[in-house]
């Protein structure tokens, strides 16, 4: 768990009180759809538990709460997984633009005797603009 990102939930400025409210991973295990007899299940006892006596009731909360928190690790891992590949389309998108740049300049070097040589302009510009944006070089 400690190597998979763990942000705030609901992310606010509290860092006089020396927190930021509660985690993803306690959000994500309290939504996790794990129920009394999955954790039973998981107990080994197939046709459920007396929740009258306090050692199965605390046995069966631990097993429930263990799920919810493995579920919620789970959900963590395939989170960060998606981060990374989006970072690295992202990586490869930029790649790409910045090749773009020699294609419009050989653009607007064929184009400038055009009569249509000012809408050319201002679209090569734009497209500029916007790889300069992406990449950082604004």
């Amino acid at each position: 768990m400690s190597d998979i990102e763990n942000p705030p939930a609901f992310p606010r400025d509290h860092r006089h009180l020396g927190h930021n409210g509660m985690t993803l991973r306690d959000w994500f295990a309290g939504q996790a759809p794990i129920t009394d007899q999955m954790a039973a299940y998981a107990m080994g006892l197939d046709d459920g538990i007396d929740l009258t006596c306090d050692l199965n009731r605390n046995a069966l909360f631990a097993v429930w709460a263990m799920m919810r928190y493995e579920m919620a690790d789970a959900m963590l891992a395939e989170r960060s997984k998606a981060i990374v590949a989006a970072a690295d389309h992202s990586k490869t998108l930029l790649n790409a633009l910045t090749g773009l740049t020699d294609i419009l300049a050989r653009a607007e070097s064929n184009a400038s005797g055009n009569p249509e040589w000012e809408y050319v302009s201002a679209r090569i510009n734009a497209a500029r603009a916007a790889i300069a944006a992406a990449t950082g070089e604004v």
